[in-house]
């Protein structure tokens, strides 16, 4: 996953396709190792995290998922990244 500051305050995040996956969620921390929380689910291989804290370092990771009968079944974490802003 590539992250790229946008401004003090959003970062975009960007990752490879996986084949096969129908969508990807983007988790983000406050700590490599802290709470993720799920920042945006979609189909799309780039998102912009807008309303961060500034001067702050966020952590994000990205998981690939696919719809076997209509339930979500996920692949794994990518490796986690971080920006600082």
């Amino acid at each position: 996953m590539k992250l790229k500051k946008m401004s003090t305050a959003s970062v975009k995040a960007s990752w490879k396709a996986v084949p096969g996956a129908t969508g990807y969620q983007l988790w983000r921390a406050k700590a490599a190792k802290g709470k993720y929380v799920l920042t945006k689910t979609t189909g799309k291989l780039t998102v912009t995290d807008l309303k961060l804290a500034r001067k702050a370092t966020h952590f994000y990771k990205v998981r690939a998922y696919r719809l076997v009968g209509g339930v979500r079944v996920f692949g794994e974490w990518s490796p986690v990244a971080k920006i600082k802003l």
